[in-house]
């Protein structure tokens, strides 16, 4: 009898334990306000790699900053 309460405390402590561990969030909750951080580039990198908050135009060449790509959109295009 009391290797039976030990065992189910023991599961039952094992089972808080993992359960509570949880640190992943898999989507937002309701009333958040998920945002993500836009960047823009001018599209000649006459300033290298330097990106702004707002649309506008390059101070060189005064030509549309284009939005950043993310490494999602780059594709290497292969002829096959």
């Amino acid at each position: 009898m009391k290797i039976n309460v030990i065992i189910i405390a023991v599961i039952i402590l094992s089972s808080i334990v993992f359960t509570s561990c949880k640190t992943e969030k898999t989507a937002p909750q309701k009333g958040e306000v998920v945002t993500e951080k836009v960047a823009y580039q001018c599209p000649m990198k006459c300033e290298e790699e330097k990106t702004y908050d707002k649309e506008g135009t390059c101070p060189v060449c005064k030509m549309k900053l284009r939005e950043k790509s993310t490494e999602s959109e780059h594709h290497e295009h292969k002829n096959h």
